[in-house]
């Protein structure tokens, strides 16, 4: 079976598996305008074993095997790039940094936070535990004009920030957002904050203290979720009373 085929074949089996009431429940649930068959992401992960078993099976030339994830990231629809994203998860083993140019091509079908969170916390996050010296690139989207390119740069660090790796790299591009306006942008400026404090609570504080005059209150809130109490209220401080007389 070729790519058009495997293609055609997996578009079907979705249609055919359409969940009305999930697609209403999806709608609400995303902000954002989505294409969904209301498939539940337990579902998509399932069909994903099944074709990755069946490639392995018939050993399919990974480029192959490429060739089709792109084509269905490209329809930029819920399933099939949740789909497409679940089949590379089962070749970590390959990846080399020369996959992030392929990854930053399909940046453009980027439609909603789940798809931005996935792609950068399993797969451009794997690539910068390879080469740490991707960072550059990771800077160069945060001067992007799309709101989940600007989010991509952020939350790729998210499990390097984890292990308390890269703490410098988390600033640097931190202060690159610090003042953008989008709140999904805001939202994963914070939570990488969040996850750094949990290794480095005094350097993310003190960072905290010298943006929380300049940034949005939703990144100090988020940021400051595992800091000590007496830290946390000294940051939120004026952030609260910019809220209550606001």
């Amino acid at each position: 079976m070729n790519t058009k085929e495997l293609f055609t074949e997996i578009q079907n089996t979705i249609r055919r598996g359409a969940d009305p009431e999930n697609i209403r429940m999806l709608n609400k649930y995303f902000k954002e305008s989505i294409n969904t068959a209301g498939w539940k992401v337990p579902r998509v992960r399932a069909l994903a074993k099944e074709y990755v078993k069946k490639f392995k099976k018939e050993k399919y030339d990974i480029n192959k095997v490429l060739d089709l994830v792109e084509k269905l990231f490209m329809t930029a629809r819920m399933e099939e790039v949740t789909l497409a994203l679940e089949i590379l998860r089962h070749y970590h083993n390959i990846y080399t940094p020369k996959f992030f140019e392929l990854f930053n091509s399909w940046t453009r079908y980027l439609t909603n936070w789940a798809h931005t969170d996935d792609l950068g916390t399993h797969h451009v996050s794997k690539l910068l535990s390879i080469d740490k010296n991707l960072f550059k690139e990771l800077l160069k989207w945060t001067q992007s004009d799309n709101r989940w390119v600007r989010r991509l740069s952020v939350v790729s660090l998210v499990p390097e920030a984890r292990k308390g790796n890269m703490l410098n790299e988390v600033f640097r591009i931190c202060s690159k957002l610090m003042k953008d306006g989008d709140d999904m942008v805001q939202k994963g400026v914070g939570w990488l904050l969040k996850e750094a404090s949990k290794k480095h609570p005094i350097e993310v504080a003190d960072f905290l203290m010298r943006w929380k005059d300049k940034t949005a209150r939703k990144v100090l809130y988020i940021a400051c979720e595992k800091l000590p109490k007496s830290i946390k209220e000294k940051i939120l401080k004026k952030a609260d009373g910019e809220l209550k007389n606001g």
